[in-house]
């Protein structure tokens, strides 16, 4: 079995609606290289606070958390559980 990261414990345990915001709203931060207060900042604030994180990096880890949703789909839809 795979040791699961952190991070990805964090998105297992979001509802799909909240992966999908998340997503939806990187998308947007994506096209127009800031964002205010959405889903993908909301999530991002949230998991970093959990574990202590300096907030100093929050676009690294707004992408970072991005990715996990992104990885959790595929992996959801593409791998062996």
């Amino acid at each position: 079995m795979k040791k699961q990261t952190p991070l990805a414990i964090f998105v297992s345990n979001l509802t799909n609606d909240e992966r999908h915001e998340i997503i939806r709203t990187y998308k947007i931060f994506e096209e127009n290289g800031s964002i205010g207060d959405e889903a993908i900042r909301i999530y991002t604030i949230k998991f970093i606070k959990e574990l202590n994180i300096p907030g100093d990096m929050i676009t690294f880890w707004m992408v970072t958390l991005a990715n996990e949703c992104f990885r959790y789909y595929y992996d959801e839809q593409f791998c062996e559980k």
